[in-house]
């Protein structure tokens, strides 16, 4: 506020405060508008829901967005939707920031004669793509991803009515393999249902199915669902221990490439024990376990135990192999696995044909090749591009190049800039997926429909509209459907769109189909990798992304903060090492190495750690593009836009492919790994994965559970012979031996206000939790929490309310990691309260620790207090840096806070005030299951619960007087309201 005279001061006495105020600041007035014709269905002040499809990825989860005053604020998983259950994962929980992303077109743009995009009209671009079409018959050429139902079909009659057969849906992983693999094992390409939730023993070769394979949420669903009360077992085969392998049991770690070797000795051993070989015995019997050992490094006796687990299960299930292990055996691996399946009795059971995914039509790697090397045949052509970005993801093949060769007019339709984008020649923008209509099929038996929740923030055209008006103006009119998009999908769904529109899609159930064994198989040829390069090097493996996919969701600002689930990390690419073998090679964290292969060269930092074998160096895809606005200011934490994070690991990746299935083999090559001298930064949360003896993530043996069952338990919820990783026998720095620390009792449904019907809790439980991180980015979403950039989170000032901490206690090839959510326990005695001087922070009638922004002084002495660590503090004034649309993804129900003020999780009380407000309408109290809050409802796997605790009906008070249940440091007498539920140990470790 600047100076004020004697006049100034004045007129604040005659007036408000807060008219004086805002003259003195020169603070812009704004004013509100009413709704001339106020929309039906939109209550100012109320919440809309509409049910639609996610488009973070392939597998097209069915969601249901809120929106209020006609912005989508908030994305879940629909309830009704048979894949996502009301779930969601964290892609699509960040999805709404593709829409108020501040940097897309606003737009179209069309390149000058200097080389530069500029801004043009749509009559000129429309004008200008209908000439260069007419000017390439049967030479235009149609790239795009892997798109289903209407949009689909339209495509295809647009090209077909333009004379032009050449389009390519693209997808980097298009699971080539496995369906070629399918197609010689069984006759047929589809690719099955693989029934998780029925598997009581699951091995997956190197499969990311909680990270990005086929249906990550779906897969993470089904996978909780088969392992409720201690059920299922888990292996995971493959070099590097990624969130799937982390939820294992087992980790088996094979030399490089020889992993289809591990697949071939299982299904030898127990086609023998099952007897279940019949013709394929004679492929078999070169893979005897003993041979198979010392090809592999794996011990004989490992693989046995594996392969009676498997052959004694009633429903085991094999994995085919995800990117990270896809090599130039890449076909052959996932028919090796297949095979596996066949001798278990898995196909028809728990790998079922005929509800397939919708993957058949994606194109091969080298059809993408060779598409390219048309692009560079010298005639001139049309290349459309939409939803793809070759150039980034595929730079194998040379796609700018080709796109620079001057005989290719290139037109995106990308809402944002990108590597390909930034290339092309005209530049005609479409609306983001919470603008447009659309009915993806990502599965036999389902069909979602997608619907606009907003109007289109910028000046940008639904393709399918797009190529209807192209269509028109080529005079194809009369061939093309009339009407525009929507009145297609309209069409195509008949009389009963409103109501599945309403209900998001129509979910049926698609028939099983039998397969039988093709007599193509004998004449499959198992081989290792090959894995080309120096063979003193280490073998570079690359894997998709949990945060980012295939690189397609890194501009979120928001997905780039929250940690790595393994590495912690945060902001930028790190080199991962085994940490004996960086040792010897002198390499700490934080060392900047360059990893070189014949492809290229890349310098990262590295981070060696203990999931990872020895001899291999992991790089992270979907990092490494182009800076979202170079031109951003240099203020605060614009470093986000200004500069490119990280490096692209596919820029490593020789182009070999599988010569059966014509897939890119991402395992193909060996790195050599050198310091340069410099430092690195390293931006991460989590400095160790030790409990150091504090009790934090506990686990119990199912034969200690067993044991409490009997009734020889300790009586208070404690199943100390089962504490893993706190053993009697460890001492404490600090505390000495956890498991005799003194604890009293207490009732945590009293730690509110006797006249009061509520104490809110929550349960946790341990065994569920995935460390998705789904709940971390729906509460940030919910409650307003800004994206403070990599200058700050290195130096921890994150601003996330509830954290994953990662706790590894592993011997050998037993896996041992326990994600524990953390956030604010609500204490009943909190040691927060009593320090606060302003009264911010204290304990409300209904049990919660509330906090008042508004008095906060921002000493922080709360923060210095919490045993926990939970609280934040609020160092720059990020509700500033917000660009406009940004702003508009924000929730009206909670307060954006400012500048000098702690703040930590809510339990979401803006909700829980509005449950109770519906309930007092009815009459009643509050009821288990009326509401919940966003990371509950987020969570996947459905390890979080949160109710009433005075309610003993309610499942979080039953859950808290589980034989498994415990709170954290809960000897301190905090007397947290947040109960957790010990890990259970399937692998018997004591």
């Amino acid at each position: 506020m600047s100076d004020l005279d004697r006049r100034d001061f004045l007129k604040i006495v005659g007036m408000t405060a807060g008219a004086a105020a805002t003259v003195a600041c020169k603070e812009p007035v704004e004013k509100i508008v009413p709704y001339l014709n106020q929309p039906e269905e939109i209550v100012p002040g109320l919440a809309t829901y509409y049910n639609s499809t996610c488009r973070e990825c392939p597998a097209a989860c069915g969601i249901t967005v809120k929106t209020r005053e006609g912005r989508p604020i908030k994305v879940d998983g629909n309830p009704d939707d048979p894949i996502s259950q009301g779930a969601l994962c964290v892609r699509g929980q960040a999805s709404l920031h593709r829409t108020y992303d501040s940097t897309r077109f606003r737009g179209p743009m069309r390149r000058d004669a200097d080389g530069a995009l500029q801004p043009t009209t749509w009559d000129e671009g429309i004008a200008l793509l209908v000439e260069k079409l007419r000017g390439a018959p049967g030479k235009v050429f149609f790239l795009g991803d892997g798109q289903s139902g209407t949009l689909d079909e339209l495509i295809d009659k647009f090209l077909a009515e333009i004379g032009s057969p050449n389009r390519l849906r693209y997808e980097p992983f298009a699971y080539e393999a496995l369906r070629e693999a399918n197609r010689v094992v069984f006759g047929t390409d589809a690719v099955p249902d693989f029934r998780l939730d029925k598997a009581d023993v699951v091995v997956a070769f190197g499969t990311d199915f909680i990270e990005t394979w086929l249906s990550p949420l779906q897969n993470q669903i089904r996978y909780t669902a088969s392992r409720e009360g201690g059920k299922g077992f888990t292996a995971f085969v493959g070099p590097r221990l990624g969130l799937s392998g982390s939820n294992a049991e087992q980790w088996i770690a094979p030399e490089p490439g020889t992993e289809i070797q591990v697949a071939l000795a299982l299904a030898h051993e127990v086609a023998q024990r099952k007897g279940t070989a019949g013709v394929l015995a004679p492929l078999l019997s070169n893979y005897s376990l003993g041979a198979v050992a010392v090809k592999t490094g794996i011990d004989q006796s490992k693989l046995q135990a594996l392969a009676e687990r498997i052959a004694s299960a009633s429903s085991p299930l094999a994995l085919p192999p995800g990117a990270e292990v896809q090599g130039t055996n890449a076909a052959a691996f996932a028919a090796a696995v297949q095979i596996l399946n066949h001798v278990s009795g898995a196909v028809g059971n728990t790998v079922v044909f005929g509800p397939n995914h919708n993957v058949s039509k994606l194109a091969r790697f080298a059809d993408l090749k060779e598409l390219a090397g048309q692009l560079r045949g010298g005639d001139d052509s049309v290349l459309l591009v939409h939803n793809a970005n070759p150039v980034y993801n595929a730079p194998q093949v040379g796609f700018g190049d080709a796109m620079g060769s001057g005989s290719v007019f290139t037109v995106s339709f990308s809402s944002a800039n990108d590597e390909t984008t930034a290339l092309a020649d005209l530049v005609l923008p479409d609306h983001t997926p919470f603008e447009s209509w659309g009915d993806p099929q990502p599965i036999s038996g389902i069909r979602r429909l997608q619907q606009p929740t907003i109007r289109p923030l910028f000046d940008t055209r639904a393709l399918g509209d797009l190529l209807l008006e192209i269509g028109r103006a080529l005079g194809k009119g009369g061939s093309l459907p009339a009407g525009g998009f929507r009145d297609q999908i309209k069409a195509k769904w008949g009389a009963g769109f409103d109501a599945q529109l309403a209900k998001g899609g129509e979910f049926g159930d698609a028939p099983a189909e039998q397969v039988s064994l093709s007599s193509g198989i004998s004449k499959l040829r198992f081989e290792a990798a090959e894995l080309a390069g120096d063979a003193g090097g280490m073998a570079l493996v690359v894997y998709p992304s949990l945060h980012f996919y295939d690189g397609r969701s890194a501009r979120f600002a928001s997905l780039n903060e929250v940690p790595d689930p393994v590495l912690k990390t945060m902001w930028g690419s790190y080199a991962e090492i085994n940490e004996d073998e960086a040792h010897e090679l002198g390499i700490q964290v934080g060392d900047v190495v360059k990893i070189s292969t014949d492809s290229g060269s890349v310098e990262v930092t590295a981070y060696p750690h203990a999931a990872i074998r020895k001899g291999v160096v992991a790089l992270q895809i979907g990092q490494g593009q182009m800076a979202r606005q170079p031109d951003a200011p240099a203020f605060l934490d614009y470093r986000a836009k200004r500069e490119v994070t990280g490096v692209n690991a596919l820029s490593l990746v020789p182009g070999r492919l599988d010569g059966a299935s014509g897939a890119l083999a991402f395992l193909s090559t060996r790195a050599s790994v050198s310091k340069t001298g410099a430092r690195g930064l390293v931006t991460r949360a989590q400095l160790t994965f030790g409990q150091e003896n504090r009790g934090m993530a506990k686990a119990a043996t199912l034969a200690a559970l067993a044991k409490a069952d009997s009734g020889h338990g300790d009586g208070h919820g404690e199943v100390h012979a089962g504490d893993a990783g706190d053993s009697h026998a460890k001492k404490g720095p600090i505390q000495g031996d956890e498991a005799h620390l003194v604890r009293k009792e207490y009732d945590a449904a009293k730690d509110s206000h006797p006249e009061s019907p509520y104490r809110w809790g929550m349960n946790i439980d341990l065994d569920k939790c995935s460390g998705c991180n789904s709940c971390t980015v729906a509460c940030n979403v919910e409650n307003n929490l800004p994206t403070v950039g990599p200058e700050n989170a290195r130096i921890g000032r994150e601003m996330h309310w509830i954290r994953i901490e990662r706790y590894v206690e592993t011997a050998d090839d037993q896996v041992d990691v326990r994600f524990e959510p953390m956030m604010c326990q609500h204490c009943g005695a909190a040691p927060c309260e009593s320090v606060c001087p302003a009264i911010a922070t204290y304990h409300n009638p209904e049990g919660l620790n509330v906090m008042v922004p508004n008095r906060c002084l921002g000493t922080r002495f709360c923060s210095n207090n919490c045993p926990y660590k939970a609280r934040r503090f609020n160092h720059r004034p990020y509700d500033l840096l917000y660009e406009a649309p940004e702003e508009l993804i924000l929730n009206p129900d909670v307060t954006v806070r400012g500048k000098g003020v702690m703040e930590k999780c809510t339990l979401c009380v803006h909700r829980i005030a509005e449950g109770r407000d519906e309930a007092r309408k009815k009459g009643r109290n509050v009821q288990d299951g009326d509401f919940t809050i966003a990371c509950a409802q987020a969570c996947p796997s459905k390890a979080i619960t949160f109710g009433n605790l005075k309610e003993e009906s309610s499942e979080v008070a039953k859950l808290r007087h589980d034989k498994r249940a415990y709170r954290v440091l809960e000897h301190l007498y905090t007397r947290p309201g947040v109960s957790y539920q010990k890990k259970i140990l399937r692998n018997e470790k004591a």
